[in-house]
């Protein structure tokens, strides 16, 4: 099995779409947990996912043929007629991989929510572990509050794309407007893929028979690591701030956003020998892409650190108008960042300013067809030729379910194309509903594009896939 390491392919792709990820399931609806009930009122949900995937092709470059992935969510709430709400919630993923050698299982339980919530008339208050999102639909541009979880590249179900922070956030409610400060006082990145995942772009080639290589043996004796990693300490002076303020127009909303912390994906900076060695391979043909996905482990040895990687500041504006009409709602959006991460053709790291501008167009209240579809466009603003992306780009992305009859089975359609790019993922599917909180769906994850290009380079890891969900 190969070894696979998080780094430059995957944060230029995330980092220059962070908003084209599906974030959250737009069909879904959100239970209210204000109480009509005195005193005090406990409820418990809980949600599990349990799927399997199976590649359509094995190309014999050590890929996890098969997986079976296992989620749950168990939230408990507390509810006081006075306005104050206790939620805490647990979150555990089961995974198995079988190979050659027997079953890979990984087992990880971690706290997901944890906060409590004071409301009144007027304003609330919110403390704690939470997700928190900015804008009116997905994708948004304005949402950066939290990062998200690539894991999976963009299939992570809806539910996990995002990852809870410790914040407090205050809103203020007017009789026209709503205000609304937050404080993220710790710096908590992306969770990425691990070492062994498919989705990983770097990829150590395995050497079998390579222990007995001296300087191969030494590197692993001595845990050599390819990359340098700094990570902010846990203290006020590397938390997060941010702002919205929404006005409520005759027939429109107005919300402007205003956000100042760290990129959820720190772009590293490869040291000048690893570099050099890039450029020599790409000399002889061999694209710097193509060797990334390919390095053997003599040659991480020899280059390592290969990177160095910190997270670094940026600050972020943005403005959305939502517009109801007839049987659609539209919105438009504007973002911009004072700095991105993004590499030149010669792999160097620098920070641009960009723009980015965002069309949707929901229409999610029907009983048959229901349909999401956005169009955004970004523009980097630099005068460098730039490695794996362009200067200017623009990505669509859409949702769409159809139900043909009079059974709860819907047909689903998911898919986002890079137009500048050319490369896209299409993702239909079934759903059908089993019985009260039961949902039974299955479909295909296609990638398409060259070798080259972000969602191209990993089209050997298409699959299909059966998931069971229960919600109670």
């Amino acid at each position: 099995m190969s070894r696979r390491l998080p780094t430059a392919a995957f944060v230029l792709f995330v980092v220059t779409q962070t908003s084209v990820v599906q974030g959250f399931d737009p069909f879904a609806g959100e239970d209210s947990l204000a109480s009509s009930e005195p005193k005090i009122e406990a409820a418990a949900n809980g949600l599990i996912y349990s799927r399997w995937n199976s590649d359509l092709r094995n190309d014999g470059g050590g890929e996890q043929l098969h997986e079976w992935r296992n989620k749950a969510l168990l939230s408990v709430d507390m509810r006081h007629e006075r306005g104050w709400t206790i939620h805490m919630s647990g979150f555990a993923r089961y995974e198995l991989y079988p190979q050659p050698q027997g079953l890979q299982a990984d087992f990880e339980p971690e706290l997901w929510e944890g906060y409590i919530k004071w409301s009144k008339s007027t304003w609330e208050l919110v403390a704690g572990q939470h997700i928190r999102r900015w804008g009116r639909g997905v994708p948004s541009l304005a949402d950066v509050v939290v990062p998200g979880d690539f894991s999976e590249f963009l299939f992570v179900e809806d539910e996990f794309q995002k990852r809870p922070l410790p914040m407090a956030r205050w809103t203020k409610y007017g009789a026209s407007y709503e205000l609304e400060v937050i404080a993220i006082p710790f710096f908590r990145g992306a969770k990425l893929p691990g070492n062994d995942s498919d989705w990983s772009p770097i990829v150590i080639d395995d050497l079998d028979g390579a222990e007995d290589i001296p300087l191969v043996e030494g590197a692993l004796d001595a845990g050599i690591e390819p990359g340098d990693v700094t990570r902010p300490e846990d203290n006020f002076l590397h938390g997060d701030l941010g702002l919205r303020w929404t006005k409520y127009l005759d027939g429109m909303d107005l919300d402007v956003y205003l956000f100042y912390g760290y990129e959820d994906l720190p772009a590293p900076r490869f040291s000048e020998g690893f570099v050099d060695f890039l450029a020599a391979e790409a000399a002889r043909g061999r694209s710097a892409l193509t060797t990334l996905r390919s390095l053997a482990l003599q040659e991480i040895v020899a280059f390592s650190p290969i990177y160095s990687q910190r997270p670094r500041r940026q600050f972020m504006g943005a403005a959305s108008l939502v517009k109801p009409l007839q049987a659609v709602t539209a919105r438009f959006e504007v973002s911009g960042f004072d700095r991105q991460s993004v590499y030149t053709e010669a792999l160097d790291l620098v920070r641009v300013p960009s723009v980015q501008g965002l069309i949707g167009i929901d229409a999610l209240s029907g009983e048959r067809f229901l349909w999401s579809l956005s169009l955004i466009g970004n523009v980097l603003i630099t005068d460098e030729d730039l490695f794996l992306i362009e200067r200017y780009n623009a990505i669509a992305t859409g949702v769409m379910r159809v139900r043909p009859g009079e059974r709860p089975l819907w047909l689903e359609l998911r898919a986002l194309w890079n137009v500048n790019l050319g490369d896209a993922w299409l993702g239909p599917s079934v759903i059908y509903d089993l019985a009260t909180g039961w949902q039974l769906q299955a479909g295909v994850q296609a990638l398409l594009g060259t070798p080259t290009s972000p969602i191209g380079q990993f089209d050997d890891n298409d699959y299909v896939w059966l998931r069971l969900r229960y919600a109670f």
